[in-house]
């Protein structure tokens, strides 16, 4: 279950289930820009580069829709 629910962006925490960082960056850090974010969705936050890059192969499919949907959004808003 953890595995399959890993997939999905959380805001308060870094997003690589295999993160075993327990001496980075503050759940309050994260959450206020001083991290790692994805630059396509903008959505799944990270502690660090590295937990980004670990992460990535598992995001990428996700992280295609999450950027699809913003789009869809903000062509809606200004249309």
């Amino acid at each position: 279950v953890g595995q399959a629910l890993s997939v999905f962006a959380v805001r308060h925490c870094c997003n690589n289930p295999g993160c075993s960082n327990i001496t980075g960056l503050t759940e309050k850090a994260i959450v206020s820009g001083k991290n790692c974010s994805c630059s396509g969705c903008r959505v799944a936050r990270y502690c660090s580069k590295p937990c980004q890059v670990a992460h990535w192969k598992v995001h990428k499919p996700v992280c295609k829709m999450l950027a699809a949907a913003a789009a869809a959004a903000a062509a809606g808003k200004s249309a």
